[in-house]
């Protein structure tokens, strides 16, 4: 046999039992499922990174998952983009979300929460404020509407 000639691979019967044991994936590798997933999604320009909430407590990103009893519950703070219909556009992240996290992960999603974080009009540059903190609808006196 050449150098340049691959070795062929195992027979089925020569291969070993595979081996026993167990795995795990943490609440930020769920998160970034669900970021990744959500971020392809047409009318989405991105997940709102910096908000005020995630460093009040202590978490990373505008992706967060929590596990409990073997159930995840996502919650997403996202930036869309303006003029799609809201409702729909957040029931279909909320469904994908859910379908990647539980396809790749085998875990149950309990819920996703999805908080409308920022519109962004096309071609203008995206924001770079913080919601709730200065120009946004929250500072002038605007609610929060739950779809």
């Amino acid at each position: 046999m050449s150098e340049d000639t691959p070795a062929p691979a195992p027979a089925p019967s020569q291969a070993g039992p595979a081996s026993q044991g167990t795995w795990s994936i943490g609440e930020e590798q769920i998160a970034e499922i669900a970021r990744a997933e959500v971020c392809s999604l047409p009318g989405v320009v991105g997940i709102s990174e910096t908000g005020l909430m995630e460093r009040i407590s202590g978490h990373s990103g505008g992706a967060r998952a929590t596990i409990k009893s073997g159930r995840v519950q996502l919650f997403l703070n996202v930036i869309i983009e303006y003029g799609r219909p809201l409702p729909c556009l957040v029931d279909e992240i909320r469904e994908r979300a859910a379908r990647a996290v539980e396809g790749m992960t085998g875990y149950h999603v309990a819920g996703v929460d999805v908080t409308v974080a920022d519109l962004h009009v096309r071609g203008e540059p995206l924001s770079t404020r913080e919601p709730g903190v200065s120009g946004g609808a929250a500072a002038e006196g605007g609610g929060r509407i739950d779809f």
